[in-house]
């Protein structure tokens, strides 16, 4: 069946997915007496599977295992809203998720008992680093374009882009080790997530951002984008290459340039 399902998808087996009923939109507005009402929905089987619903954009506060290290328990947060969740049959390595990281999950919600207390709780059926930016990931998405696009810029604006040799040469190396046995694909904003991650310093996911676009229009990296997913290859050249000679960069000098 693999081999059929291989040769009808020119090599590259189907990508899984999860249908939600309901993203969860206005977190503070889930309710424990909601949530009892769901239960009027039941029994529920193969011709009524139990509502799925999502939250984007999460952040994890918190991850614990439990069960003796077979299940995980999180605390997820979206603006001013906090959540417990447990995630049964996995670990953070399986998972690869820790704190601090922002993440989109589908999940059931229920209503936990624990020693008197009772609380809404969400089941995760489904946890993945988020695809939805955050508010500073998106203005820094967007002033990266209007910089390749040649727009005008504030003073603060051109400081902020402003990016020194060293830290250029630092996300350099970086892709250098990522890409030195072929391609790196990814959904995109956690791809460039963990190279900013990588690169750190101040306004490290600009920079990511700023140094792909930087080393794409010098001839340095082929950069393929194709719906969510980024595809990253290191491309061979002869000699050095004057990075400070792209126009994206030409814009941002000044007096003060670094």
């Amino acid at each position: 069946m693999n081999k059929f399902v291989r040769s009808s998808m020119d090599g590259e087996l189907p990508i899984s997915s999860l249908e939600v009923d309901a993203p969860v939109t206005c977190p503070g507005d889930v309710t424990l007496s909601e949530v009892e009402e769901l239960s009027m929905l039941e029994p529920y089987g193969a011709g009524n599977p139990r509502p799925v619903f999502a939250l984007l954009g999460a952040t994890v506060d918190a991850v614990q295992s439990v069960g003796q290290g077979r299940h995980l328990k999180l605390r997820l947060s979206k603006g001013t809203c906090r959540f417990d969740a447990i995630f049964f049959s996995v670990t953070a390595q399986e998972c690869g998720v820790e704190a601090g990281m922002r993440v989109d999950a589908a999940f059931y919600l229920q209503v936990n008992t624990f020693r008197g207390n009772t609380a809404l709780q969400l089941q995760l059926i489904d946890l993945r680093p988020s695809l939805i930016p955050s508010r500073h990931e998106a203005e820094a998405i967007a002033l990266c374009r209007r910089c390749r696009e040649g727009e005008d810029l504030t003073a603060q604006e051109v400081a902020r882009l402003r990016t020194t040799r060293e830290q250029f040469a630092l996300y350099w190396t970086v892709l250098e080790h990522w890409l030195r046995h072929g391609k790196v694909e990814g959904a995109e904003l956690p791809l460039l997530r963990s190279l900013a991650a990588a690169g750190g310093g101040n306004e490290s996911f600009l920079r990511a951002i700023l140094s792909v676009q930087v080393f794409s229009e010098r001839g340095l990296l082929s950069v393929r984008q194709g719906g969510d997913t980024l595809t990253l290859r290191l491309v061979p050249v002869q000699g050095k290459v004057d990075l400070f000679a792209c126009p994206y960069l030409v814009r941002l000098q000044g007096p003060s340039a670094t």
